[in-house]
């Protein structure tokens, strides 16, 4: 039986109303996606800043508590990022508050398909700070006056210099192709699937400290040096 205004005109709302249509709410947002869909999710990150995150929903959402206008009310945290990165990197992190919050399946962008976006949609971009693995190809600067890229591009991955600036940099040859901040326009498309693999054996590039020139991959196994 209902036991608020909605039943009966004449009835009081339950004392806890207001919460049971939040729950509700975020109960609605669980069935949307599972775990490995691929998703947009708009929320807040673990700063409290407005964000939008794209890319494989690494976790089933999670329920949780988060501070909202001042109080604590019921949440869902969304873990999203490139396909295999650990959700318990802060960076995949998105907070889902009823009413300040939503997540939506979509399709994921083809392989070799030009996208035209700021830096920070990216699929993982910000796990780079990490030491995670993300891989696209490059297209070129974007911007008002740039146009769609020919050809198949550069596999690259951004990586995180400082002060809140990055690089993408080739795979293969560790040179910087761009240098910018998260609102940085380009353009980048996914890389196919069989150069992600490549690119994963190779292992994490390692930078000279000082010149930042690439000087060889690092694994669990053996360090290799570039020739």
């Amino acid at each position: 039986m209902l036991n608020d205004s909605r039943e009966a005109g004449n009835r009081k709302r339950s004392p806890n109303w207001e919460r049971e249509e939040q729950m509700a709410e975020l109960h609605e947002m669980m069935e949307i996606a599972r775990a490995g869909d691929y998703v947009i999710a708009f929320g807040k990150d673990t700063r409290g800043h407005e964000v939008r995150r794209e890319g494989t929903l690494l976790v089933d959402l999670k329920e949780m508590t988060a501070t909202h206008e001042g109080g604590k009310v019921p949440a869902l945290r969304a873990c999203v990022g490139a396909r295999g990165a650990d959700p318990q990197t802060r960076a995949t992190w998105t907070t889902l508050i009823a009413g300040h919050g939503r997540i939506e399946r979509a399709e994921p962008p083809a392989a070799g398909e030009w996208i035209h976006d700021e830096v920070r949609n990216i699929p993982a971009v910000r796990s780079k700070t990490n030491g995670s693995s993300a891989y696209i190809l490059w297209g070129g600067k974007g911007g008002k006056r740039s146009s769609k890229p020919k050809g198949k591009g550069t596999l690259a991955e951004p990586v995180y210099t400082a002060a809140g600036r990055y690089e993408i940099r080739a795979v293969h040859s560790g040179d910087v192709l761009f240098a910018g901040t998260l609102q940085s326009h380009v353009w980048w498309a996914p890389a196919p699937e069989e150069d992600q693999e490549q690119a994963a054996k190779l292992g994490q590039p390692v930078y000279h400290v000082r010149t930042r020139e690439l000087v060889g991959y690092w694994t669990e196994e053996k360090f290799t040096p570039v020739d």
